[in-house]
């Protein structure tokens, strides 16, 4: 049982050019309540293609599925059903090549953004020194 009608989000018309991501039929699911076995669709048969250069709004109402999108996309949750590759590759976890912007500040507080990005970089594995340098740099 599903308690609402999921989101289609049709695709931008599949075409020959290369695409830097890529969704086919994505589709996520959330268990719900094992005694009810009740489920939630939240989407079904997402396919979308974007390139370099492309610039994307999803839109919709409250609900509707947009933030399940978009962390599917991040690689912080896998798709139920479909694929998602970016550059060709199969997209399934987080990826230093895809940045999120979060619609709540996701800084600390006591630092200031230079030590905010040089935290990031730091447990990225960066040496203290040239964290520095990048930090600075921005």
């Amino acid at each position: 049982m599903t308690q609402r009608s999921p989101s289609t989000y049709d695709s931008v018309p599949l075409t020959s050019r290369s695409s830097l991501l890529r969704l086919r039929g994505v589709g996520l699911t959330y268990p719900g309540d094992r005694r009810v076995q009740q489920t939630t669709e939240v989407l079904r048969n997402v396919n979308l293609e974007v390139g370099e250069q492309d610039f994307v709004c999803v839109i919709g109402a409250s609900g509707c599925g947009k933030t399940s999108l978009l962390r599917i996309l991040a690689g912080y949750v896998r798709p139920t059903t479909g694929t998602v590759t970016l550059a060709g590759q199969p997209h399934t976890q987080p990826n230093a090549e895809v940045g999120v912007v979060f619609q709540q500040p996701n800084l600390f507080p006591w630092l200031t953004v230079e030590g905010n990005v040089e935290f990031g970089l730091k447990m990225k594995g960066m040496a203290r020194a040239i964290a520095n340098d990048r930090s600075r740099i921005i």
